[in-house]
């Protein structure tokens, strides 16, 4: 079973550092950074018993893209059947996914209920990879975003943390 979502689009500029101490009556000021220089859309699959993870760096968020991660996934993942729990995007419903999946039937795709995307595993692990990624970094592109990403990867799979779902928090 594999966990799947897309994230972004994240901007290249200044991603202030957080939880950074401040004086009860103010909070840290930060001069604003609109990031004109670029943007990536991140296409994620995560293995939730194991922990790994894997990123797909793309341009934008359509078919197309989404189509190219899958294709990245299926030799991420030799052999087997693939359950993918995923939500209802429309680029995941669209005919161009559903013919692909069609011509991999070992995928088979879970699609979450509208409005329960807590339920998906990989938005916890999105929070955990952003944060390592941007807080407190500076940058100057995307070339820039699509190395801290694949660095803080690199050292997420090196020592992975396996995600469950247990509704009593055990």
């Amino acid at each position: 079973m594999i966990c799947v979502d897309e994230k972004g689009p994240i901007a290249a500029k200044m991603y202030p550092p957080r939880g950074q101490w401040a004086e009860a009556t103010h909070r840290p000021h930060y001069q604003p950074d609109y990031g004109r220089r670029g943007y990536l859309w991140l296409f994620g699959a995560l293995k939730p018993h194991t922990g790994e993870g894997y990123l797909y760096e793309g341009e934008r968020r359509d078919s197309n893209t989404f189509i190219e991660f899958m294709d990245e996934v299926d030799r991420w993942i030799p052999k087997g059947e693939v359950r993918v729990v995923i939500d209802n995007l429309s680029i995941h419903t669209s005919v161009k996914t559903l013919l692909w999946n069609f011509g991999h039937p070992r995928f088979y795709l879970h699609f979450l209920p509208t409005g329960a995307a807590w339920l998906n595993l990989i938005e916890g692990w999105w929070n955990i990879l952003g944060h390592r990624a941007l807080d407190g970094r500076n940058f100057g592109d995307a070339e820039e975003l699509k190395a801290a990403f694949r660095s803080v990867l690199e050292g997420w799979n090196v020592n992975p943390t396996p995600f469950r779902w247990d509704p009593q928090g055990r």
